[in-house]
């Protein structure tokens, strides 16, 4: 458990796209698992519980934004145009170089449950979407928010 940890916080070496956009994923469906039942909390432990989770998972999302940057051989600073809307599509998108680089060796292809993951995460926006769109309950549960 630790090994891995050290692996996802790792800002030596490079992440694929497919890399990338499966733990960015992976991520997002954990900070939802972790922060559901925190709901049933007081509100200021929940607070407490919410800044750090989200703490976490910034050095966690900033971590592998860097090896991304890596990927296509610019400097790790160059990760924070990630936090700019637009300009993060850059990021996201900019093919990796297919030569090894001065950040390391090619990233190994990605695994099958990593693909996997990536797949969802393309899809899910869409999902969501279309159940936004045409199921009466999801419009009406999102309204009372």
């Amino acid at each position: 458990m630790i090994h891995c940890v050290k692996e996802l916080l790792k800002v030596r070496g490079r992440a694929n796209r497919t890399e990338f956009l499966a733990y960015l994923f992976l991520y997002g469906f954990a900070l939802l698992v972790v922060a559901a039942p925190l709901r049933y909390l007081p509100e200021v432990l929940a607070s407490v519980a919410t800044g750090s989770i989200l703490l976490a998972g910034a050095i966690f999302v900033g971590a592998l934004t860097v090896r991304r940057v890596h990927d296509f051989d610019e400097g790790g600073w160059f990760a924070l145009l990630f936090l700019i809307p637009i300009a993060n599509l850059y990021v996201l998108f900019t093919p990796g170089s297919p030569i090894p680089n001065r950040f390391g060796e090619c990233p190994p292809p990605a695994s099958f449950p990593i693909r996997v993951a990536a797949f969802f995460s393309v899809v899910w926006p869409f999902v969501f979407l279309a159940a936004v769109l045409l199921v009466p309950e999801v419009r009406n549960y999102l309204r009372s928010w």
